[in-house]
């Protein structure tokens, strides 16, 4: 962390004048939005809810806690992405509007509503391997009355290819399942023909592991790829044309103040 902090500029020493549009835009803490209340409710909720459930986990495991059962208050707690993230999510789907958006690791749904209410007219496909997770999810999207989302459930390995047989184009993708070098790799690479110019590509924890950020420095290397935007505990990945030179941006995000 200290390194990048080293490295990162801050928002006004951006000079590409989209990346300075979408920042400002995605990392403004002071616009806030109804959703964010009764969406952080559902979380709140969670957080105090010590039922354990069955616990299938079919990427890199938890840092926390192998168990194979485990209280979903401790999922809330330290496997779903934090307010903070989630609202910064929500603003990138709003910015960009996507037709079709693919989130590969739903987890409790927090993450996946905000996606889904970023841009409501937009189909949200969310994959989850465990089957546990994937029911709390749908209660949860239920009780927000959340009608354009989809959850595919089963190992990645199975529900993506069929996902993406589906489909021809991929919007928006927010990778956030699967914590390998290996399988970070191997999704994209099995997404990436789907991706066109406008693809936005979100990649989670980028950080999490040395194999994480191994996977995060080849994609961004990857020659379709025009623009990166390494925001620490994810990444922003762009394909545009217009961008002619390919950049890559360490941006150190202002001090956030708590919602309330």
């Amino acid at each position: 962390m200290f390194k990048f902090y080293l490295q990162a500029d801050t928002l006004s020493k951006v000079h590409s004048p989209f990346a300075y549009q979408l920042l400002s835009y995605i990392l403004d803490e002071e616009r806030e939005y109804y959703d964010f209340r009764y969406i952080e409710e559902i979380r709140m909720l969670a957080l105090k809810n010590n039922q354990e459930i069955n616990f299938i986990d079919y990427g890199a495991g938890s840092s926390v806690s192998k168990n194979k059962k485990k209280k979903i208050s401790k999922i809330a707690k330290v496997s779903t992405s934090s307010p903070k993230q989630c609202r910064e999510i929500y603003r990138l789907v709003q910015f960009f509007k996507p037709a079709q958006s693919i989130e590969l690791g739903t987890s409790l749904g927090i993450s996946t509503v905000y996606i889904a209410k970023g841009h409501g007219s937009g189909q949200v496909i969310s994959l989850e391997g465990d089957p546990a997770l994937s029911k709390i999810a749908m209660l949860h999207l239920k009780s927000l009355q959340i009608k354009n989302v989809n959850i595919l459930t089963g190992p990645f390995e199975e529900t993506l290819p069929d996902f993406l047989q589906k489909v021809s184009t991929i919007d928006f993708v927010f990778m956030d399942g699967h914590h390998t070098y290996e399988a970070t790799t191997h999704y994209y690479k099995m997404m990436k023909e789907k991706f066109h110019e406008n693809t936005v590509l979100v990649i989670d924890d980028i950080y999490w592991s040395t194999g994480m950020l191994k996977a995060w420095q080849e994609i961004i290397l990857e020659p379709v790829v025009t623009l990166s935007i390494n925001l620490f505990h994810y990444g922003l990945v762009f394909f545009k044309k217009s961008i002619r030179e390919q950049t890559h941006l360490k941006i150190v995000e202002q001090v956030y103040k708590p919602w309330v």
